[in-house]
């Protein structure tokens, strides 16, 4: 294996799957989720903007967009045969290959534009092992609820729908079809409502959504300041920050990302997809405006209060953001990339964790907050963040409010006791 060829694999191993922990013999039962953050160099810290990418995938398709050592790319992959939409020319835009996919050898047919990186044809892959990739089933104490409240309170439901519409038996003929929908397990067509009036619609949905929440939704406990300080105070806790944490400076989220390049995994073929064939370059300058924006934004007061908390009290700080806001504060933070939770993260660290401070994530979307309740029953979770996310049940705490003004007072209040414990 010549040089050029095991740095291509290094690159594919290290980006595309994530890093990978390293530990002697002498750590191996050190956790690490009790550690402090490392300090990042400067080299670090410019190598990571460098190599920022993203990809998505579906059991058929995988694409993946970014820079490789600083140069564009996109790529396309399909584990099966390509879709018969496209052309006998589009199709021949795609090189075919053998690869292990999953442990099975496998067709790939891949297309390329830009300087993509070069992989080892003969390694196993797994396409799902970066991007939507969950650890766990995603804590979610909100999704079936509706469907709940029809079966469990179907008289409240009519009285709802009787309340805001005029015609009894209009809404007795609708109040059936909904319950019918609802137990066949399917979606409601929109047109069963079309012939209520708008604002009655609005006052019906407003009702309903009132009514599942006072029944269904989990209440955690809300809490300011000095209650949080309170409860992690000379405890075992990771901080867990989410997209919200970076959108005062500017940086795109994942949903504008994958709109702005049509990227849709549900679909076979997508608009990422036919762009890649037809005009790959389109997708190379939609990329750099979000990579620019990306490395232009500067990290929030968010971000500089996370930094303080976590080398303050000496807790390691986990993120599903991608960009490097937390690294421009000086630190190492975890990614929570499929990689890191699948060979990185042991789950009895989990156990010895008595509280996850999570900012600014509206979504258990990769599952570790699942993972962790898995393993840690008796573990809390406190979000701080402006609505309360669907991941908090009844045992769990809630401070509510803009995370840009509550870190920072967060922040100076933990300084501050720290001093005064110092002193004594």
């Amino acid at each position: 294996m010549g040089p050029r060829e095991a740095e291509s694999i290094k690159h594919f191993e290290t980006e595309f799957l994530g890093p990978k922990v390293e530990q002697s013999e002498s750590e191996i039962g050190e956790n690490r989720l009790c550690q402090p953050p490392e300090k990042i160099t400067e080299q670090e810290l410019t190598q990571e903007e460098s190599n920022l990418s993203f990809n998505f995938a579906n059991e058929q398709r995988r694409v993946d967009v970014g820079y490789n050592q600083g140069k564009p790319f996109l790529q396309v992959e399909f584990y099966s045969d390509l879709p018969t939409s496209l052309s006998k020319a589009e199709q021949d835009k795609f090189a075919t290959s053998t690869r292990i996919i999953n442990g099975n050898v496998r067709e790939v047919h891949a297309l390329q534009y830009g300087d993509a990186p070069e992989v080892d044809e003969s390694k196993d892959f797994n396409p799902h092992e970066t991007g939507e990739f969950h650890v766990a089933k995603p804590l979610d104490y909100v999704a079936g609820n509706f469907e709940r409240f029809v079966s469990e309170k179907k008289s409240n439901l009519e009285k709802i729908f009787k309340q805001n519409i005029g015609d009894e038996g209009l809404a007795q003929v609708i109040i059936e079809q909904v319950v019918g929908y609802i137990e066949a397990k399917k979606q409601i067509p929109p047109e069963i409502l079309a012939s209520i009036p708008e604002e009655s619609q609005k006052r019906i949905q407003e009702q309903i959504k009132s009514a599942v929440e006072s029944e269904f939704t989990p209440k955690p406990e809300k809490i300011d300041e000095d209650k949080l300080v309170e409860l992690i105070k000379d405890k075992r806790i990771v901080l867990y920050t989410g997209a919200g944490i970076s959108m005062a400076s500017g940086v795109p989220g994942m949903e504008d990302l994958k709109g702005g390049l049509g990227i849709d995994t549900s679909k076979e073929i997508d608009g990422f997809t036919k762009t890649a064939v037809e005009n790959p370059q389109n997708i190379i300058e939609n990329w750099e405006k979000f990579a620019h924006a990306a490395e232009n934004a500067k990290p929030t007061e968010a971000h500089k209060a996370i930094t303080q908390i976590a080398e303050g009290i000496g807790c390691q700080v986990l993120t599903t953001n991608v960009d490097t806001l937390h690294e421009q504060t000086g630190i190492k933070p975890i990614h929570t990339t499929a990689q890191w939770q699948k060979e990185g993260l042991r789950p009895e660290w989990l156990k010895e964790i008595n509280a996850i401070v999570v900012v600014g994530l509206a979504a258990d979307a990769k599952g570790f907050l699942g993972w962790y309740r898995e393993n840690n029953p008796e573990g809390k979770i406190i979000a701080v963040n402006l609505e309360q996310p669907a991941y908090l049940g009844n045992q769990d705490y809630l401070l509510q409010g803009d995370i840009q003004k509550t870190l920072p007072r967060l922040a100076g209040m933990i300084s501050l006791s720290i001093k005064i414990k110092a002193a004594f």
